[in-house]
């Protein structure tokens, strides 16, 4: 019988999976999707996220990852201070864009590791939806209606995910029929590859991360969306909702 893998060896292989997904999708989707406005005075680093569709896709990529980490965490200072430490010591030390491409990329499965050990392995089946106030009344509906809402649902065989994701916008008036997704589960982390844009059926994939944890469904686009889209950035969801 073969020996079990040694559970640093897992972790590596699925770090390397995420990586090899992550330089295909920037390499066919990528757009100038950095974190931070591309204006004004900016370090010598910005300057090349700003530059690079590769490096600006990757600056997103990076700071959705943090923030999925800061929600899920309940040892967010301590994640704060390492994420300023990075910012401010390391990064400042790359004056080319491979450099600032290694080091992004690095940083980003050290989030991806931090999230898989603070999420809990997800069911088979994942299912859920929240309802918010109307983001805008505008005649349509009276104050404190709750006609805004996103579900997401999706099922895994063999770590492939299909599903979708559903929802309305703005007290009822903007509606977007169910929204395919496929992907992949990478260890307690669910990636996934959808279509945001309810105006253009052959826009570039968008891609988002699925995580439960504290008996919630965490969602986060990990892209820029292009065209215009209603998806929300980020949503929890508790179970049973």
């Amino acid at each position: 019988m073969a020996a079990n893998p040694h559970p640093d060896d897992t972790a590596r292989s699925i770090l390397r999976i995420i990586s090899a997904l992550v330089l295909s999708f920037i390499t066919t989707s990528a757009v100038n999707a950095a974190s931070f406005p591309c204006g004004g005075k900016l370090s010598a680093q910005e300057q090349l996220i700003c530059a690079d569709k590769r490096l600006s896709a990757l600056d997103y990529r990076l700071s959705a990852l943090y923030q999925m980490a800061l929600e899920i965490t309940e040892a967010r200072q301590n994640l704060r201070t390492e994420q300023r430490l990075w910012l401010s010591t390391k990064r400042p030390k790359c004056l080319n864009a491979t450099c600032l491409l290694t080091l992004s990329q690095a940083r980003i499965d050290e989030l991806t590791t931090f999230i898989q050990q603070h999420a809990t392995p997800g069911p088979p089946v994942i299912s859920g939806s929240i309802h918010h106030r109307a983001t805008s009344a505008g005649g349509y509906c009276e104050p404190g209606d709750e006609l805004d809402w996103f579900s997401v649902s999706l099922e895994t065989h063999d770590d492939l995910i299909s599903g979708n994701i559903d929802g309305i916008y703005n007290c009822g008036q903007k509606v977007w029929g169910p929204i395919d997704i496929t992907g992949r589960r990478l260890g307690n982390v669910a990636l996934v590859q959808f279509n945001a844009s309810f105006s253009d059926e052959n826009a570039p994939p968008s891609e988002g991360i699925i995580v439960v944890a504290h008996k919630r469904i965490y969602w986060r686009i990990l892209s820029e969306v292009a065209g215009e889209s209603y998806v929300p950035e980020s949503e929890v969801i508790s179970f049973g909702q």
